[in-house]
């Protein structure tokens, strides 16, 4: 799939996904071990230094099945999307994972698979919605 630059957009931010989720990092393997544990959790939460940069500069490709739960206050008047949307070194980027009319229904489940290249390090990766007013929760 391709993506679009994120700035062409009208995303809401739904979560993060957390980067355990897409980085190259090993878990601890005994996790009952506070310093291994809070080691990794610190290490998580660090910016990557040059060397990693370096590292991971050939494009790799990565691949989410990717889900969620909407449900709002009132039936959305336009489509509703799903999207991910990510930082590497091409800038910030998103692609789409499902879209669905609701008509008169205040719920949709969006889901899917997407794969996409990644060029350098991947800063972060975010599940957003499209089409949803800034006033709907």
């Amino acid at each position: 799939m391709s993506s679009i630059p994120s700035k062409l957009l009208m995303l809401k931010t739904l979560s993060e996904v957390p980067r355990s989720e897409y980085s190259d990092v090993r878990v601890p393997k005994n996790l009952n071990n506070t310093k291994e544990r809070l080691g990794f959790l610190k290490m998580l939460r660090q910016k990557p230094s040059a060397q990693q940069k370096v590292s991971s500069a050939k494009p790799r490709l990565l691949t989410f099945n990717a889900a969620v739960w909407l449900s709002l206050a009132q039936a959305a008047k336009k489509p509703v999307s799903l999207w991910l949307s990510y930082k590497d070194a091409q800038g910030e980027n998103t692609i789409l994972v499902d879209e669905q009319c609701m008509g008169e229904s205040k719920s949709a489940m969006l889901s899917g698979n997407v794969s996409f290249k990644v060029s350098g390090n991947l800063e972060y990766l975010r599940a957003c919605c499209g089409g949803v007013d800034e006033k709907q929760s």
